[in-house]
């Protein structure tokens, strides 16, 4: 029997393994040193998967004027640095001026009455009258072509700031540089497609000249395009190829949900190869302990097919009905009135994070408001050719912004309660479902941390053990994750001149990550994750962030 394994996983090492007259001979292959053959994972079998994590960067905040990513032309900002007095940069002006402005009224203002439409107008070009604030901002009062008011507040546009501090015209040209960036980079029907193609229209060029032509499992953070429409196959006739999101993912024989947060706005999504995998069902002991008391809604489906926009909120149940009468849409369905209701193992968590806001004095320990808290998606795929079960979690930790020393009593302590959450909520799970199977299991938790590599050991009470993420009480080797890329960044900044997964105008750092139960599961290859030569997104890139794929084999394999 020929197996694949990593036997160190915090090396890329690949193992080949016989049995012969009852006998075992092993033969260790240092990937690096001795080219391997390219491996088709095809030809190993049906035991080995692709999985990406990607921040796709959320269509509400894909904008060039949001401070973090904003930038210039190299002719454009030389031009602004000639120009300002005194010393100051281009860099300055954005840092200080524009950041705070930015911050201070228009990233998450909950007096204009929506938030993320007022965040829209922070790069308006010129507001003609009252007219140009959305009847939802009933917060917001018009002042001037570039200034809004709410309550005795002021706030300046973008276009207003740049206008303060830069000669008329050339604050209009500064501006008109930063538009074409956003018509060339960042609006959705340009950006979208990128991304569709990239998933799934792409042979993925991995480690030591592995290739696949596509992942198996997706995991989407900063995900609220499930309905956003765009021609993402990128046909010739764009009324004829535009479609949802959703809709172009199931046209490529994908399944997903979304996991919305808990403000109902954007959150995470999974997709799967239809051909593949399907949803598990839920067990016994998992219907006991897992099933939300009162769930907020049912949403049922038939025949293990899922939903054209499966929609899943946090606390929500999802069934399928043996009544095949019920249709194959997902619906809210009072399964009082439906025979046999049986619930899907797909789970959506509110984190429900706690802090300690300076106003406080740091002693007050507070619920974080539902706007700022994030979610856990979990959900547990059934392969279609094989007996393998496989625990998928997808989460994207609380920002930096929220969790320094300026907001909570000690920094890193919101990410820090929100890794030991999914750590129990994890341990949890497992243990309802070894109680009633034998099946190993087998555990993929990935996402966007928002935690540089060389700051995840310095998270208050250490949650991650940099060899292992170990979820059981008292350190249980059955329940420990490993980290599939940590022969890549160590767990350094050092390394991120070379490789990276997110590079923008404000950091270049590696804050995504793939943990995996290397007692179950070995690493046959990942992406190399090039750091960019220049801020991203661009044309080439179509987020802030780079998917990382790791192509896995289970053990039996």
């Amino acid at each position: 029997m020929l197996w694949w394994s990593l036997c160190d996983t915090r090396s890329t090492t690949t193992c080949m393994s016989t049995e012969k007259d009852n006998a075992k001979t092993t033969w260790i292959k240092s990937i690096g040193s001795v080219r391997p053959k390219k491996i088709n994972p095809e030809s190993l079998n049906a035991r080995t998967f692709m999985i990406v994590s990607y921040n796709i960067l959320a269509e509400s905040l894909s904008m060039s004027t949001i401070p973090w990513v904003l930038s210039l032309s190299k002719e454009m900002e030389s031009k602004v640095d000639a120009t300002l007095p005194n010393g100051k940069t281009w860099a300055s002006l954005k840092k200080c001026q524009i950041a705070d402005e930015y911050k201070k009224h228009w990233h998450k203002n909950f007096a204009s009455g929506d938030y993320k439409r007022m965040r829209k107008l922070w790069g308006h070009g010129e507001f003609q009258g009252p007219s140009c604030i959305p009847s939802s901002c009933q917060g917001l009062s018009f002042v001037d072509s570039d200034t809004v008011a709410y309550g005795d507040t002021r706030a300046k546009t973008l276009r207003g700031v740049l206008r303060e501090h830069l000669p008329p015209d050339l604050a209009s040209e500064v501006f008109q540089d930063i538009v074409r960036r956003e018509n060339a980079v960042y609006c959705w029907d340009v950006r979208g497609p990128r991304i569709f193609q990239q998933l799934t229209q792409r042979p993925w060029e991995l480690t030591d000249g592995v290739r696949v032509e596509r992942p198996d499992v997706i995991c989407l953070q900063e995900y609220d395009v499930h309905r956003s429409v765009a021609s993402y196959r990128g046909g010739s006739n764009d009324e004829e190829e535009a479609v949802t999101f959703d809709d172009a993912m199931r046209d490529a024989g994908y399944e997903g949900i979304f996991f919305n947060k808990p403000e109902r706005y954007g959150g995470l999504a999974i997709w799967w190869r239809a051909d593949r995998f399907e949803v598990d069902t839920m067990l016994p002991a998992e219907r006991r302990e897992h099933v939300a008391s009162k769930p907020r809604r049912t949403r049922a489906f038939t025949d293990h097919e899922m939903s054209t926009s499966l929609r899943m909120f946090c606390g929500d149940t999802v069934v399928r009905f043996e009544d095949a009468s019920v249709g194959t849409k997902a619906s809210v369905v009072d399964s009082v009135h439906r025979k046999s209701p049986i619930p899907l193992a797909v789970w959506n968590y509110d984190l429900e994070e706690n802090w300690r806001p300076p106003k406080w004095g740091g002693d007050v320990v507070e619920r974080m408001r539902g706007a700022d808290r994030r979610n856990f998606a979990l959900v547990r795929l059934r392969a279609k050719h094989s007996s393998t079960r496989l625990w998928i979690g997808n989460a994207h930790l609380m920002t930096p912004s929220r969790d320094n020393e300026r907001t909570t009593a000690i920094s890193g302590e919101v990410r820090a309660g929100e890794i030991q959450t999914i750590g129990r909520t994890l341990r949890s799970h497992l243990e309802a479902f070894e109680r009633e199977r034998t099946d190993i299991s087998r555990v993929v938790v990935v996402g966007d941390f928002n935690t540089a590599a060389e700051y995840a050991a310095k998270l208050p009470g250490n949650p991650l053990d940099l060899d292992a993420w170990r979820l059981s009480d008292g350190g249980a080797d059955e329940h420990s994750l490993m980290e599939a890329f940590a022969d890549a960044h160590r767990w350094t900044k050092d390394t991120t001149a070379l490789r990276c997964t997110s590079k923008n105008a404000a950091r270049t750092s590696w804050i995504d990550y793939q943990w995996f139960s290397a007692s179950s599961l070995g690493v046959l290859a990942k992406t190399e994750n090039r750091t960019p030569a220049n801020p991203i997104p661009d044309e080439t890139h179509p987020s802030d962030h780079l998917p990382i794929g790791v192509l896995y084999a289970t053990r039996d394999a």
